[in-house]
């Protein structure tokens, strides 16, 4: 579905068949619904109200995910990904949390919490574009000057707001990613249906689930910057994730084109540093892909 065909909308914010978000008030009606995910899955909002905290410990944080079995599970099989070098070597949950670090446990809670963790509730290809885009951002990150982790953690909820907007809007979301020819026309469709991005959600959602502020504001110029321009005016972070965003593409044939990277980066990466990366990313998301959903 094009822009074009979205369903026409009245002043509520329903469109006309009467089902489904549209409008304005989407993101407002979003963020309000975040605030029932605890009470679904309790001991994953637990997970992430105690990554906030300074004084929490590995054991501690364990200690609390070992009554999700789910979350447990995916702690474990992420640790053992052939993404962090020590498959079949990391057996207890606490050394599983010290190797995948704080931040990607609390991005692994959030998504049980979100309930985007089930295939069936993301749009189709969801979790191989994040999951590229988050390995891409990790192994680029000391070109950038970043700390992997982090950047890891950042692709991996670049695209959440497709996965909230799916979640709120399931008949019309996947039909109108489906017909977006590249980014550009998803971003006006988005837009045209519910009046923000999938970029803006995602940073919203992060901004409301407490995430460092740094964070959502490197994700917010992600859809706005000019295609193909030098990379002026945004953050290193910001342009470690347009350049791993733009592997991923590459590798999950979504896009435009090729996008001239080295402009995209501020000349730290060439097409030498994006041929390797498209050697090595697809089996490194194919495991996190498992990690994460089975």
């Amino acid at each position: 579905m094009s822009a074009a065909q979205a369903p026409a909308t009245d002043h509520t914010g329903t469109d006309a068949a009467g089902d489904g978000l549209s409008g304005p008030v989407v993101l407002e009606e979003l963020l309000a619904s975040l605030d029932d995910l605890p009470a679904q899955r309790p001991v994953a909002a637990r997970m992430v109200q105690l990554t906030h905290d300074e004084g929490i410990s590995a054991a501690d944080l364990a200690g609390v995910a070992a009554a999700d079995a789910t979350v447990t599970a995916r702690i474990l099989r992420l640790a053992n990904s052939a993404y962090y070098g020590l498959s079949g070597r990391v057996r207890t949950l606490t050394f599983a949390v010290t190797v995948v670090g704080f931040t990607t446990v609390r991005t692994i809670a959030l998504s049980a919490a979100a309930g985007v963790d089930d295939p069936r509730a993301v749009p189709d290809g969801f979790w191989e574009r994040s999951a590229s885009t988050a390995v891409a951002a990790g192994e680029l990150a000391r070109r950038f000057r970043l700390t992997s982790p982090d950047a890891f953690c950042l692709g991996l909820l670049t695209g959440i707001g497709q996965a909230l907007l799916h979640r709120a809007d399931p008949d019309a979301y996947g039909p109108l990613l489906a017909g977006a020819a590249d980014r550009a026309a998803l971003v006006a469709a988005e837009r045209a249906r519910y009046g923000v991005s999938h970029v803006a959600v995602s940073a919203a959602a992060l901004t409301a689930w407490s995430f460092p502020t740094d964070m959502a504001a490197a994700i917010r110029p992600l859809d706005t910057w000019p295609l193909g321009q030098p990379a002026d005016g945004v953050d290193a972070t910001t342009r470690c994730l347009l350049v791993a965003r733009e592997v991923a593409d590459r590798l999950t044939g979504w896009g435009p084109g090729p996008l001239e990277v080295s402009h995209m980066s501020g000349g730290r990466v060439d097409e030498v540093d994006v041929a390797t990366l498209a050697r090595r990313v697809p089996a490194l998301a194919a495991d996190l892909v498992r990690a994460v959903q089975s």
